[in-house]
């Protein structure tokens, strides 16, 4: 997506109008501050997924912070800016995963996070470690859609809302995450929790964050712009100003019925720059202009740089080393990484016949060049298992055709399936399947639940045999592995 930069006045005494600058129009006329008019500057990331690296040309956080700085003018005690995370903030590359989030929330503390929405992925480490996580931030995570389903009280790890004094004004920010939570993290982990109603949770604590005296309301989401552009007109209604998204690692900016919506992409790529300008006297926001930021690999900033290095150093020194050697970058949605992922499993586990597994739990690619422990557990960065479940040949057929997994053992031979020793699928036969237990408990919706009430522990970390096959095949710069798997 092209840079843009938009200026738009909602209203008011600006009238109404649309400026794009950087495509073709120019000049710029942003409302001064006044004793009424003040000037909010929110910093908006979502889906860090612990990228604190550079990654595939893209800064990582120290560079991000470099650009805030200096690009932007932020500090973290100027009162004019808010710096805001969408949510899925850790699981991802070992520096963070390794640390269960950690890392990441330590590195957030030190950029002058303000607020973060709850994502599906932040309680991939178990409802502890949230609680954790929200005890070791210095910003507040924030979903006013979480409840616990035997008594509809709140979880000790959330604030559903924050009111922050700021620049003159009372700011409140109401947290918002995705319903598909219960199926896209582990099933078990949130089997205690209700994922309710977004609009419930507008209609239930705007009210409240009046009460307590803000005056500009803020939305900040972990929801895919599907959902905060449909939420929007409601939100508008009930006097939210901002919805900031994310889960679909998008780019967006778009008005939706007098309410901003916007999403920043994913793994620190960017960020987007939102300048609110509101009238206290009329009570609204009467202009706003947004900005979309590349964080290009560039300068870090120093501070942060430092943090990053000092938690490289702690991290179990076994995870850098090196197990093999790519050529190339292996994409994550090809068929070669469902070789390496399904296809070790079955190396390991022989008494299977078939291995499946989620693209949606493929975290990254692998990158070109050495592959360390470290690289497998940033591209299987959740915790899982793996269990050995038995189905019917029309079970298994029915689950390739619709979820379209990751597989091995089986292939589509035209309208058939066929399985490694070219015998076809039969109907009625039974089969012995191998999966990531977060896929029999419901995960992205798999229902092996329902075929199998007593699937087999395998005791196999589902990241052990991928380290052990690679390291088993022993690649190199003169026998890589990408080329090694393309010759056989």
């Amino acid at each position: 997506m092209v840079d843009r930069r938009q200026f738009i006045k909602i209203g008011g005494m600006y009238g109404i109008s649309l400026m794009v600058i950087g495509l073709g129009a120019c000049g710029n006329q942003t409302p001064e501050e006044t004793e009424n008019l003040r000037h909010l500057i929110l910093l908006y990331t979502n889906d860090e997924h612990g990228w604190m690296d550079p990654y595939q040309e893209t800064g990582g956080a120290a560079d991000l912070m470099y650009k805030l700085r200096t690009r932007e003018g932020y500090a973290e005690e100027d009162e004019h800016f808010l710096l805001l995370s969408g949510g899925d903030m850790w699981t991802g590359p070992a520096l963070s995963t390794a640390t269960y989030g950690e890392s990441m929330i330590d590195v957030m503390n030190a950029m002058g996070y303000r607020a973060a929405a709850i994502g599906n992925h932040d309680f991939d480490y178990e409802l502890d470690n949230l609680q954790a996580r929200f005890e070791q931030a210095d910003f507040p995570l924030l979903s006013g859609n979480i409840k616990y389903r035997s008594d509809g009280d709140l979880p000790p790890f959330l604030e559903p809302y924050t009111v922050i004094d700021t620049n003159d004004m009372k700011v409140g920010i109401l947290g918002l995450t995705t319903i598909e939570t219960k199926i896209d993290t582990k099933p078990e982990a949130v089997d205690n929790l209700d994922f309710t109603n977004y609009q419930d949770a507008i209609e239930t604590y705007v009210p409240q964050m009046r009460a307590e005296g803000a005056e500009l309301i803020l939305i900040i989401s972990h929801l895919c712009v599907r959902d905060t552009g449909a939420l929007a007109p409601f939100a508008a209604e009930k006097g939210v100003a901002f919805i900031g998204g994310g889960h679909c690692h998008q780019e967006v900016s778009e008005i939706a019925d007098g309410a901003r919506v916007i999403e920043s992409g994913y793994f620190m790529r960017g960020y987007t720059r939102v300048d609110l300008y509101f009238d206290k006297a009329l009570g609204e926001v009467v202009a706003s202009e947004v900005e979309f930021v590349p964080n290009k690999e560039g300068k870090a900033d120093r501070e942060i740089q430092s943090i990053i290095d000092d938690w490289r150093g702690k991290i179990d020194p076994t995870w850098w080393e090196v197990i093999g050697y790519t050529k190339e970058e292996i994409d994550r949605r090809t068929l070669m990484m469902d070789r390496i992922v399904t296809g070790s499993w079955l190396e390991a586990w022989p008494e299977a016949e078939v291995a499946l597994a989620s693209r949606r739990y493929m975290q990254q690619d692998i990158e070109a060049g050495d592959i360390t422990r470290a690289s497998i557990l940033s591209v299987l960065a959740t915790e899982n298992r793996l269990l050995e479940v038995t189905l019917t040949g029309e079970q298994l057929r029915s689950t390739i055709t619709s979820r379209q997994p990751m597989m091995a053992g089986i292939s589509e031979v035209g309208d058939d399936f066929v399985l490694a020793d070219g015998s076809p699928l039969q109907p009625d036969g039974t089969y012995r399947v191998l999966i990531p237990h977060s896929l029999y408990s419901g995960g992205n919706y798999y229902e092996f639940y329902l075929f199998d009430e007593h699937p087999v522990e395998t005791g196999l970390d589902w990241r052990t045999p991928v380290i052990e096959w690679i390291q088993s095949l022993g690649t190199s710069k003169k026998k890589p592995l990408d080329i090694t798997l393309q010759e056989n």
